[in-house]
Order: structure tokens, then C-alpha cells, then sequence
């Protein structure tokens, strides 16, 4: 489906595998996502106000 959806060029390079992390998956994206945020430009300089 997501490459019926997709431009060719968006999906030239990709590859769709099943992940490995199994059902913490979930929980380790939210932490990536979450430290990403955190530790930004962005993120610090709230912290640093706050």
C-alpha cells in the first residue's frame, strides 16, 4: 500500500521490514522522539527559561 501511495521517488531507496524490537517498539519511539525533542536548540533553551 505504501507504495501504491507513494511518489517513486520518495520510495526509490526504501525498504519496509518488520521491526525487531517487538512490542516495546512503541515505547522505544517515544523516547526517541521524546530525547529528540528535549535535547533540540529548541528544547534546551526551554529548559534554560523555565
Amino acid at each position: 500500500m505504501v507504495y501504491q501511495r507513494a511518489l517513486p521517488l520518495a520510495t526509490r531507496k526504501l525498504t519496509i521490514t518488520t521491526t525487531q524490537l517487538g512490542a516495546a517498539s512503541a515505547l522505544h519511539g517515544a523516547v526517541a522522539l521524546a530525547t529528540g525533542d528535549v535535547f533540540s536548540e529548541r528544547g534546551i533553551a526551554r529548559l534554560l527559561v523555565d
